[in-house]
């Protein structure tokens, strides 16, 4: 197991899990100085979205984020004027947001719409670790375990019982004896479909809400990859499948939640995730989210 993972990882959970409390609000939104300066102009579009518009043509129809800001308008004003541009639109239900299906043109006129802070496209994102099965970074969860010192809060009786770990990513491998599920992933989601297909446009009713576009109750969520698997033993596994238990993970007590956000994770699922997760958070005592997958560029948190 890459130690750069497991030192990054493992000592927050282990602090999550210890201190048994983790502050959650309606809506956690990073502000960058690019979205800041341009707020008193409309929305922000991001490079990615502005490239991409460079060489579309009129009638291309392009999958964004808009997010908002809450004091100067909400989820369904937003909405209804989206929806009246002739744009397809997607609802959250927690975050300060609503993915759209719109035009360069409708893009533009989105940007001009009050409270909308920026606007992004929904493109992949890379998953960390890389494919799990190449092993390019030496070192063992075994060795890693006694390296953060989680081997003696095991000792104390501290295993992260009852506590919910919500794994973000490819989805877990339920059928798997160290992540049996639902006994210990208590919860396995994975994506509904194509997000293209999802959006409602106007005339066609009340547009879907991110948070319930998933299929519960699958047993193994992560049919390709494995890297949510993989993430997931790191977390909590149970040890139950390795000899004298030596690939238990750093809290082999808590229970998982998998979040199967597809083997290509884009922007839109991965949100829609976060969605669920605040959904699901109370039922599930989530109290640790992991999310191994970012984009390129440098971390400005803002």
């Amino acid at each position: 197991m890459p130690r750069w993972f497991v030192f990054v990882l493992l000592p927050l959970m282990l602090t999550a899990l210890m201190t048994g409390c983790v502050s959650w609000s309606k809506s956690v939104v990073y502000e960058d100085s690019r979205v800041a300066e341009l707020k008193a102009q409309g929305g922000a579009l991001d490079p990615a979205l502005q490239a991409v518009l460079a060489g579309a043509s009129p009638t291309d129809t392009l999958e964004v984020i808009v997010n908002f800001d809450e004091a100067l308008t909400t989820n369904g004003t937003l909405t209804n004027a989206v929806l009246g541009l002739g744009a397809g639109v997607i609802q959250f239900k927690h975050l300060p947001m609503i993915a759209a299906l719109a035009t360069p043109a409708q893009i533009a006129a989105i940007q001009t719409l009050p409270g909308v802070q920026s606007i992004y496209l929904n493109r992949p994102l890379r998953r960390y670790l890389g494919d799990t099965r190449q092993g390019t970074v030496s070192g063992q969860l075994f060795e890693s375990i006694p390296t953060i010192r989680a081997d003696e809060v095991h000792a104390l009786g501290i295993t992260g019982q009852g506590v919910g770990v919500a794994i973000l990513d490819t989805g877990i491998d339920g059928l798997h004896p160290d992540l049996a599920f639902p006994t210990k992933t208590v919860a396995n989601v994975k994506f509904l479909a194509n997000s293209r297909d999802l959006f409602t446009f106007s005339g066609q009713g009340i547009p879907k809400v991110a948070a319930t576009l998933w299929i519960e109750d699958v047993a193994n969520s992560d049919t390709t990859s494995g890297h949510g698997t993989h993430v997931a033993g790191i977390a909590a596994g149970t040890g139950t499948a390795s000899s004298a238990g030596i690939y238990t993970g750093v809290a082999p007590g808590a229970n998982l939640i998998g979040i199967g956000a597809g083997d290509a994770i884009f922007i839109f699922w991965a949100l829609a995730g976060f969605d669920f997760i605040l959904d699901h958070r109370v039922d599930f005592n989530i109290q640790v989210v992991n999310n191994s997958w970012g984009t390129e560029g440098p971390f400005d948190p803002g």
